[in-house]
């Protein structure tokens, strides 16, 4: 019987450990496939956005110019260093063609363009559009009236000194220039780069145009596919360009991008498995002893540090190679920079928390000696007047020591200096409610609250308008001790927050309301700069509406 060689049976035991390896690579083949594809769908969001950063520059100058124009006395009036007021501010930039003032009935005053005869606008369908708003804004692809060229315009109104409309200012931003500047933003011939409007309808191309609409609300970062009248499948990404009125458009043809991803595909199968094969004796004697023991080394080492634990032994690595001895070099140093920035942080934070826990048992007992001052006080007074004054003054007190502690109480957001008024409600209502025998009222009171989050700058104000309109509703609405309801409900509306306070009450014709509480709602009402309506009626009681803005996080 014939024995193999040495050599032989290395090779052999290589070549079937290769089995395995062969078998992982094709799997491999296949995530590194649809990591490519990860890969191209985010060079198209990067795309998109790089591309957005260059077509928002004329947009963007050309709102500056026009908001400084606006102000400008020589531009309003129409004087005869009119023009030469547009020329100045127009510059020698070439991405806008011209500047123009038109009056409040679309005839132009004065342009940077020379005008040779009267021009009126207001029969353009973007004039009617534009003179009925009050704010910057911009137009899809026109006909300038008098560069004659494509242009989008950027437009400005102007009123009167009583707030009258007065005309616009607008600037013309060469379509060509967009087009080059979408075009040189580019990656491929293949690419289509565009604008897009509100609906999607893509408005200005650089490079295929079958693609006519996409749909502009997938979040940034997030590629989508759809199909043209052609039957051509796109995958593309957009990004704001300028407010929701335009957005970039970048696509490339999905199978342009499933071929690159399938090439990726062969060259992580084939490539890996040809090398392997090609040079598995040579790497299975240099690689192992080399490389591959002391890589297994340092694994366990960064394994170690990612545990947290940080005590390493550079003496280990003094027999490995220069580049490994040098690695494990840096991993222990930074293992040692972590470790002590860890100790710092820590010792900071914790330092931060002992002051805040001292901060705040300070001044909860502030509060509480407060409110227990005032609640003796009121207990030695007989006026009733002067009693009820002093409570009402407690449960505002009360308010502010919830508000606060809510505000060390519940998580991240109190960290942050937020306050979930959906936390607030119940316990606000429920010292309301308890506060309520000193009327000596037979009212239930009812709290909703969604989750509306606030910074305490609003948590004070909105807490203390409740407290207010709450108190007022116990004390006027229900004579003679009859029976009532009062409902306190927050709610989102939108980017805003809505307060309905309501009784089923004898409303204001029948109850005199303290003007007091009344110049405090006001007043808290001003602090959140919100809208405050009040309806009554002796069928239907008081309705008090307070609309605010939410706190942007």
């Amino acid at each position: 019987m014939r024995y193999l060689t040495l050599n032989q049976s290395l090779f052999l035991a290589v070549l079937i450990a290769l089995l395995p390896i062969g078998f992982i690579s094709v799997t491999q083949g296949y995530i590194n496939r649809q990591y490519a594809q990860t890969l191209v769908e985010e060079s198209l969001t990067t795309a998109s956005l790089a591309t957005a950063a260059v077509q928002r520059e004329p947009f963007a100058m050309a709102e500056q110019r026009l908001q400084m124009l606006a102000r400008d006395d020589d531009v309003l009036n129409a004087t005869p260093d009119c023009a030469g007021r547009l020329e100045r501010a127009l510059g020698s930039q070439e991405m806008i063609i011209n500047l123009i003032r038109s009056d409040a009935a679309g005839r132009v005053q004065c342009s940077v363009l020379p005008v040779t005869e009267p021009v009126s606008l207001a029969n353009m369908d973007w004039w009617k559009i534009a003179s009925k708003t009050r704010q910057f804004s911009v137009s899809k692809p026109t006909i300038g009236a008098i560069s004659k060229r494509q242009v989008i315009l950027a437009i400005q109104p102007v009123f009167t000194d009583t707030g009258e409309f007065d005309g616009l200012i607008t600037a013309g931003i060469r379509l060509s220039w967009m087009k080059d500047a979408l075009q040189k933003t580019s990656l491929s011939d293949e690419a289509l780069t565009g604008i897009a409007d509100e609906r999607g309808k893509i408005i200005v191309t650089a490079g295929p145009s079958s693609l006519k609409n996409v749909n502009v609300q997938p979040h940034l970062a997030k590629a989508a596919n759809v199909v043209d009248d052609t039957g051509v499948r796109w995958t593309y990404a957009t990004a704001p360009l300028y407010g929701r009125q335009l957005h970039v458009v970048y696509a490339e043809p999905q199978s342009k991008l499933s071929t690159f991803a399938r090439n990726e595909f062969r060259a992580d199968l084939l490539i890996p498995i040809l090398a392997l094969l090609l040079t598995s004796v040579a790497v299975w004697i240099g690689v192992n002893k080399l490389v591959v023991d002391w890589l297994r080394e340092l694994a366990k080492l960064a394994n170690q540090f990612t545990r947290g634990n940080y005590t390493g032994n550079p003496e280990k690595f003094a027999r490995a190679p220069v580049e490994i001895t040098s690695l494990s070099d840096d991993l222990h140093s930074m293992a040692a920079a972590v470790s002590q920035r860890n100790r710092d942080l820590e010792s900071a934070l914790a330092t931060t928390k002992s002051m805040a826990r001292e901060v705040n048992h300070r001044v909860k007992n502030n509060l509480q000696m407060v409110m227990s001052l005032i609640a003796l006080q009121s207990a030695q007074i007989t006026d009733n007047e002067a009693k009820i004054a002093l409570d009402q003054t407690r449960a505002r007190m009360g308010a502010l020591a919830l508000i606060h502690r809510l505000l060390y109480d519940h998580g991240n957001q109190s960290e942050q200096g937020l306050i979930d008024f959906h936390s607030i409600m119940p316990e606000l209502c429920a010292q309301l409610v308890a506060d309520a025998a000193i009327y000596g009222r037979t009212v239930d009171l009812h709290c909703t609250a969604d989750h509306v989050v606030g910074t305490v700058d609003q948590a004070i104000p909105l807490t203390l308008f409740i407290v207010e309109a709450v108190t007022n509703g116990y004390r006027h609405a229900f004579p003679d001790d009859r029976k009532g309801d009062l409902w306190v409900n927050l709610a989102l509306a939108g980017e805003r927050a809505k307060l309905t306070i309501r009784d089923n009450g004898i409303g204001f014709e029948n109850a005199s309301v303290g003007s007091m509480g009344t110049m405090l709602m006001e007043a808290f009402a001003r602090q959140l700069n919100g809208e405050l309506t009040t309806n009554s009626s002796p069928e239907t009681g008081v309705e008090i509406n307070l609309v605010y803005d939410v706190a942007r996080i």
